[in-house]
């Protein structure tokens, strides 16, 4: 028999009844097990089913805090030159795979373009990055990871309410305990990476069998980020970013705070990398504009395309309001304000694959 971490203790529910006591094996590591007991009280009091959370935290062993901050630390988005990256995200063979993908599938992407503002392309692409459409879905225990994280302090309040999403994903019978053993090594699920409080909140039953299953079910997989990027306000026909060019003398301070509409960006010089003009794009402006690092814009080359973006790449309503020279925020990548970025295993053609998630999420602190 295996010993308890703490002594056993009546848990208590928001509503003051006395629910019951949660026993758990030693994990051998005592601060951890002393969280667990916490969280599993908390747990309790927020309502949720004392057999869901005995089976999402019993059995867990932390991973090691050297592991975790190697993963996080090494995130292809914090440690690659722009246009390294570049090159791996948007290989020859991913994009042949998406082509043949698109083809593959067209049912169940003329439904989702019926029911969603993006476009095809763009929902194939995360599909793509995330996880090599459905080839690389992750090894890690998300309840693990999490749980791992939340012990140790890191961003405790994040990772507790993604388990208690798991908790409710398995209560009402979309995702099973058992799917949540493949994950990456932040916590996000699926083929298209989602973490669990998105699949609770934007996640869709394509198919109407009863589960938001993201591991197995493409249209459940390619449904939700369509949904997902319809919610947080992406407008069919309108574009998120435009190719531009930079003048030969410019000041890439510009790029830092700047908030400027596309005819002020006009103004200094930005000219469209195809086309002879930008299109009415001042109409599609909107003062919450994000900006471009200085780090990302001293490695264009004068005249080097780069990109006046959204200010969300998710939201194409916010118009081509600022420049983004890096092609990391390109469509493929889409970084679309979720959390948990992590970066998986190689593909079979040797690119990255890169997620979505938000990186000022997840890296670490």
């Amino acid at each position: 028999a295996h010993s308890l971490a703490t002594p056993l203790q009546p848990v208590v529910s928001s509503d003051g009844a006395t629910g019951g006591a949660f026993a758990f094996a030693s994990s051998g590591d005592s601060s951890f097990d002393a969280w667990r007991m916490q969280f599993a009280a908390k747990a309790d009091g927020t309502g949720r089913n004392d057999a869901v959370i005995k089976s999402v935290l019993d059995g867990l062993v932390p991973v090691e805090q050297v592991v975790q901050a190697q993963s996080f630390d090494n995130q292809a988005e914090f440690v690659k030159p722009i246009w390294d990256y570049a090159k791996t995200a948007v290989s020859p063979t991913r994009v042949a795979n998406g082509q043949a993908k698109l083809a593959d599938n067209t049912a169940i992407f003329d439904a989702i373009e019926a029911s969603y503002a993006p476009p095809r392309e763009i929902v194939a692409s995360i599909w793509g990055m995330e996880s090599s459409y459905g080839g690389f879905i992750g090894t890690d225990d998300a309840p693990r990871v999490l749980a791992s994280q939340a012990a140790m302090g890191r961003r405790k309040d994040f990772n507790e309410g993604e388990l208690l999403a798991i908790m409710q994903l398995i209560e009402n019978g979309s995702a099973t305990r058992d799917q949540f053993r493949k994950a990456s090594f932040a916590g996000a699920v699926g083929q298209t990476q989602f973490m669990p409080s998105s699949l609770l909140q934007y996640g869709r039953d394509f198919d109407r069998d009863g589960h938001k299953d993201l591991w197995t079910n493409a249209g459940d997989a390619l449904a939700s980020p369509a949904n997902y990027l319809a919610n947080y306000g992406w407008k069919k026909g309108q574009p998120w970013a435009v190719e531009a060019r930079i003048p030969a003398v410019f000041d890439y301070s510009l790029g830092d705070g700047q908030k400027l509409t596309v005819a002020t960006w006009k103004g200094l010089g930005l000219t469209p990398a195809t086309g002879p003009e930008f299109a009415s794009s001042d109409a599609l402006t909107h003062p919450r504009c994000a900006t471009m690092s200085s780090a990302a814009a001293t490695r264009s080359t004068p005249g080097r395309a780069a990109r006046v973006a959204s200010s969300d790449p998710l939201d194409g309503s916010r118009g081509w309001c600022t420049i983004a020279a890096s092609v990391a925020d390109a469509a493929t990548r889409l970084q679309y304000l979720q959390q948990g970025l992590e970066e998986p295993p190689r593909e079979a053609d040797r690119g990255e694959v890169e997620p979505w998630a938000d990186s000022r999420r997840t890296r670490r602190s």
